[in-house]
């Protein structure tokens, strides 16, 4: 009798301590041949028995083999054990084939009823499930001439009769016995099938044409859910009161240089910049900042304006008040680690310092190196798939003294609740300084760090439409605290400074034009030019030997949030049918921080692993058709040695996992809904990728 059996509600049997837990929960077995009560009639026809509630003789008679499954499923875990791994909390669902052989007498007199493993399918796919045409043919062929071969000479004690198989091994090959003699493929006749069997085949038939064509619909919708006509440069000084999506998008691109000049991979055709997380392309507000700062150097006049109109624009673009001191430098991971080196003078041997599991390189290891050279502790915050302000409570103590923090992973895409990890902070450990990477973060969300009470907040200006430039923002009480040398040193760097301040014109370019239908009311109200009309291009005020009175006021009330506001709003818009995509996809993980996350807290960082196409070989794919991405880790190594990314990622290889990472696709407000719908296009024609 061939069966197949499942497992069901099995404790996960990738997990170490669930593997120990004996015995299996339950079984169910669904073979094809007569029994007088089956219980269910959901397996394609088949007839289900439940071998662990089993009541007629026939079942009790197949109950008997149980034991013998059981040993199998040892085997399995004994042999799976090393190479698996996952989460406790969840279970796997197993499809194995087994073959159950005449019961046998063992030399102490009990009958023992020995069964045969053939396969496992974990977790069974319904491409192979029964009626399903091509699998269908293949099963029975399989399954004919195994009864044939193996199974009715037994019973009958006739003679094998091959069918399809081809014997591999002739009279004197390696291997061959003596009296081995090739045997003849002869044709068998067909045995008639059953007229269940025959409905079965049609309604199978039926789905798999209308789950194709489900497929197809659902692919057709996702391209046009994703396609928002034309992508041509807007003029940007004539903008509609009423914004689409699309034309934020368009009137955002025609600030940009990137977008019209040069815009050819090798002069071939447009190119789709898909790179923001590593850093965002550069609006003419900044170059024209840039290039004036350029052409009048003067340290001691202009320089120290546009040193002091760069604080200012930081403090307005991350929700920080005048009494927030702002530090200025090369980049997010030298203030970092100056940071960490200032610690010095409040941690100290015993202390504790807590590390968020998904936090960049930068923002991990100078604080580890802090603990080391300080005799303090280092507490590791995993990554569990869970809401990780659950968790933090348990982490932290009296001798708290830092809690370093990603404000979002420049892998997974999702932003934190600063204000609650905050509260949870200061019940437990109220002297603890909370120190926020807000690199990945401050292109797509208002930080607002004084609402927010964080002590230390750190963004990067090459990611955030600016030039290469870093500046962390730091509570007067923090910085009080670890007062003591230099916090700047060396000539400014005059030119990102100018940059900087040309990143805050843009976004109030951004916050003064029309609003986005269907949006709400925002505050482009408050922004009126001298006509009364919407606001165009805001410019750098001229210099007139060095006066400075004026040159914040495009700041109008509430412009940084009505900016982020439309931001967050169109990179919504352009993630949400790659996420789809990628999630309906059976071969394809989305790496993310789990069903827990807020929607709206998702920011539009797509990172993927395909389970049989190396990261490298989509982004070398993707760069053929004009579309520039990023495969590797980006320096945030931890994040896939963890065990959730892993258990996320079964099936690929844990050591290319770790050390080629995935592939990243990250957007920013100047893209547009037609470059999704080109990227998804792309991904379906690479060879392997395999979606319908």
């Amino acid at each position: 009798v061939f069966i197949n059996i499942f497992t069901v509600n099995l404790p996960a049997v990738h997990n170490v301590k669930c593997h120990l837990e004996y015995p299996w929960a339950h079984f169910l077995f669904s073979f094809a041949c007569s029994c007088p009560r089956p219980i269910s009639n959901q397996f394609a026809g088949e007839i289900v028995i439940d071998l662990m509630n089993s009541s007629t003789e026939d079942e009790q008679l197949l109950s008997s083999y149980l034991p013998s499954i059981v040993r199998h499923f040892h085997s399995l875990h004994k042999e799976f054990l090393p190479y698996i791994s996952g989460d406790p909390s969840g279970f796997e669902y197993l499809g194995c084939d087994f073959v159950l052989s005449h019961p046998t007498l063992a030399e102490d007199g009990v009958l023992e009823y020995p069964s045969f493993l053939l396969e496992v399918n974990a977790p069974p796919s319904q491409d192979t499930a029964t009626g399903l045409a091509i699998a269908e043919e293949v099963h029975d062929a399989v399954l004919h001439d195994l009864i044939h071969l193996a199974v009715m000479p037994r019973i009958t004690g006739t003679e094998p009769r091959l069918g399809g198989w081809i014997p591999c091994l002739s009279p004197g090959e390696k291997g061959a016995t003596a009296d081995a003699t090739p045997l003849m493929r002869t044709k068998t006749a067909e045995i008639p099938p059953s007229k269940a069997a025959i409905l079965n085949r049609i309604r199978w038939a039926i789905f798999e044409r209308r789950r194709r064509r489900e497929s197809e619909m659902e692919l057709e919708r996702l391209m046009k859910g994703a396609d928002g006509g034309s992508d041509a440069p807007h003029d940007g000084d004539d903008l509609t009161v009423d914004l689409s999506l699309q034309e934020f998008s368009n009137f955002a691109r025609a600030q940009y240089s990137f977008f019209y000049d040069h815009c050819g991979l090798e002069g071939t055709q447009p190119t789709i910049f898909l790179e923001n997380a590593g850093g965002t392309q550069v609006p003419k507000q900044v170059a024209t900042c840039v290039r004036i700062a350029l052409e009048r150097r003067h340290r001691s006049g202009p320089g120290l304006v546009w040193v002091r109109r760069a604080r200012d624009t930081v403090r307005r673009l991350l929700g920080a008040t005048d009494e927030h001191v702002v530090t200025l430098g090369p980049n997010a991971s030298s203030l970092l680690i100056f940071l960490a080196e200032k610690f010095r003078q409040i941690v100290g041997p015993g202390d504790e310092i807590v590390i968020a599991g998904w936090n960049h390189d930068a923002h991990r290891l100078p604080w580890e190196r802090l603990a080391v050279d300080t005799g303090a502790r280092t507490v590791h915050w995993k990554l569990t798939g869970r809401d990780p302000v659950e968790s933090l409570p348990a982490l932290l103590s009296s001798r708290t003294r830092v809690v370093a923090v990603g404000h979002c992973s420049n892998v997974l895409g999702h932003a934190h609740d600063l204000g609650a990890i905050v509260r949870a902070v200061r019940v437990v450990a109220p002297s603890a300084r909370i120190v926020v990477d807000g690199v990945a973060a401050a292109p797509h969300l208002f930080a607002d760090v004084a609402a927010a009470c964080v002590d230390w907040y750190v963004m990067a200006g090459h990611k955030t439409f600016g030039p290469h430039s870093g500046a962390i923002v730091g509570s007067a009480k923090a910085f009080l605290e670890l007062e003591g040398g230099p916090w700047e040193t060396g000539t400014a760097n005059y030119e990102a400074c100018a940059g900087l301040y040309g990143t805050g014109l843009y976004l109030a370019t951004l916050a003064g034009h029309g609003e986005i239908a269907g949006e709400g009311q925002g505050t482009a109200q408050d922004a009126p030019s001298g006509d009364g009309e919407a606001r165009g291009p805001v410019a750098p005020p001229a210099f007139d030997g060095g006066g400075t009175e004026g040159d914040m006021d495009h700041f109008f009330p509430g412009a940084v949030e009505e900016a982020y506001r439309r931001i967050r709003s169109v990179e919504g818009a352009l993630a949400a049918p790659l996420l789809e995509y990628f999630r309906g996809h059976p071969r394809v993980q989305v790496l993310e921080e789990g069903p827990w996350a807020p929607v709206e807290h998702r920011l539009p960082i797509v990172s993927a692993v395909h389970r049989d196409i190396s990261a490298d070989d989509v982004v070398a794919h993707c760069a053929g058709s004009g579309i520039i991405c990023r495969s590797g880790t980006f320096l945030s190594s931890q994040i896939f040695k963890s065990e959730y990314v892993r258990c996320a990622c079964l099936g690929v290889d844990k050591e290319i996992l770790e050390e080629k990472g995935a592939v990243r696709f990250s957007f920013a407000h100047y893209n547009t809904p037609q470059e999704v719908r080109s990227l998804i296009l792309c991904l379906e024609k690479l060879e392997g990728w395999g979606r319908i």
